[in-house]
């Protein structure tokens, strides 16, 4: 639930209708909200029953100023008493409700929807923030939308043409929001080529979304293997592109892949997913030539095609931990890292040493540091940052056969 809104008592000090010509509902509206705030209940809360709700109900009043005045000089009246925001809530809401009753064929409600989606679009390139954790269309693992995604998904040229709607508002809507992509949030279409589209053109714009990053365990990007074939890793003959636990950043258009295999000879069985986006490998204790672990860490940081027109701006970071207990005492070694290229993706001075990978074992540390038969769990963890703001993280355990954790995290 979002926090209540109150407002100053000043704003109503001269919203006498006699005196100020306040219209009607904008004086309802304002006294509601001085009196008891405003709440909005985002459609997965438990409470609201899968819809996007406003309390306390200010259906009679919206309808007084939407009928008077329309959808953009309601939200211009209202945004004196909530800011623009709110307002665009409020109105949001209000519309959604009518929307759920008559359903998707009246041209008068399309018509709101896009006025206020244009009112969305001055708000946004005026600064405003973009309302991406509202969800407001929730449906247990079948859809989850942002209000964000659905103001916008109804100026699209697609949208636009299918309500009838392009003539009159077309030439209103900005090209690029035109072009933008349709993300419904069906579960369908997450992590598809829709989902993929918006969270790009979000993140061009600078704007924040909690769906940026898409884990799994898997296989790598066709640009972190050789020739991008999907086959092998750059780095070497006979290492498996599979099996890794992998952090993509959609928006800016990277990826981040830590796996721990067995020395020389392939995969170990698939990671633990410990819930928090960190993955556990258990792999076997003891040396697989002298003072080498039997096992190696393979990593590669790619900047995908999303991320061609930034790729200068990128900087991976690759650390592994040499304690074996659960504390962790990371080395910094991102200059263990190449630089691959293969004349497909541009040219050297395009990449700028940010599209890196190699294969790690603990052993080159030296036995100073580090004991392939000591029992234990190791940290690897790979980030990627933009400009020099941390923008994604990937974390593996490695944890040798026969490490007992202490209870107290157990």
């Amino acid at each position: 639930m979002a926090p209540k809104k109150e407002l100053p008592q000043a704003a109503l000090d001269n919203a006498n209708p006699n005196a100020s010509g306040v219209p009607l509902g904008i004086l309802r509206v304002a006294s509601t909200l001085n009196n008891n705030g405003l709440a909005f209940i985002e459609a997965n809360d438990p409470s609201s029953l899968g819809d996007y709700e406003v309390q306390p109900d200010l259906s009679e009043e919206l309808n007084i100023l939407l009928n008077e005045f329309g959808v953009d000089e309601t939200v211009e009246k209202l945004s004196q008493f909530a800011d623009t925001a709110d307002a665009i809530r409020l109105v949001w809401e209000h519309l959604d409700e009518s929307y759920v009753s008559v359903g998707p064929n009246n041209t008068d409600l399309n018509e709101a929807f896009v006025q206020l989606g244009l009112v969305y679009v001055d708000y946004l390139e005026n600064g405003g923030d973009p309302l991406t954790f509202d969800t407001v269309k929730f449906e247990d693992g079948a859809r989850e939308q942002n209000m964000h995604d659905n103001l916008l998904g109804n100026i699209t040229e697609a949208a636009l043409n299918q309500r009838d709607l392009f003539d009159d508002y077309g030439s209103q809507v900005p090209q690029e929001y035109l072009d933008r992509a349709y993300y419904s949030g069906n579960a369908t279409a997450k992590g598809g080529p829709d989902h993929d589209a918006v969270r790009a053109f979000d993140y061009d714009k600078g704007w924040d979304r909690e769906d940026y990053i898409d884990r799994f365990i898997g296989e790598v990007d066709d640009r972190a293997t050789n020739n991008g074939d999907g086959e092998e890793m750059i780095f070497g003959d006979g290492n498996f592109t599979d099996n890794y636990t992998i952090a993509r950043h959609e928006g800016a258009g990277i990826e981040l892949a830590l796996k721990a295999k067995e020395r020389g000879e392939g995969n170990y069985d698939a990671p633990v997913d410990n819930g928090d986006g960190t993955f556990t490998y258990m792999v076997e204790t003891g040396e697989d030539a002298t003072d080498r672990a039997e096992w190696n860490i393979d990593w590669a940081a790619t900047v995908t095609e999303a991320g061609d027109d930034s790729v200068d701006d990128f900087e991976f970071k690759f650390y592994v931990d040499i304690d074996p207990t659960i504390e962790e005492e990371l080395v910094d070694l991102s200059g263990s890292g190449t630089q691959y290229y293969d004349g497909t993706f541009g040219t050297v001075s395009d990449w700028n040493e940010t599209d890196l990978q190699n294969s790690w074992n603990n052993g080159f540390f030296g036995p100073e540091f580090f004991d392939p038969d000591t029992e234990g769990q190791y940290a690897a963890k790979l980030e990627a940052y933009d400009d020099g703001e941390l923008i994604a993280a990937q974390t593996i355990y490695v944890e040798t056969m026969g490490f007992t954790p202490p209870e107290d995290i157990i």
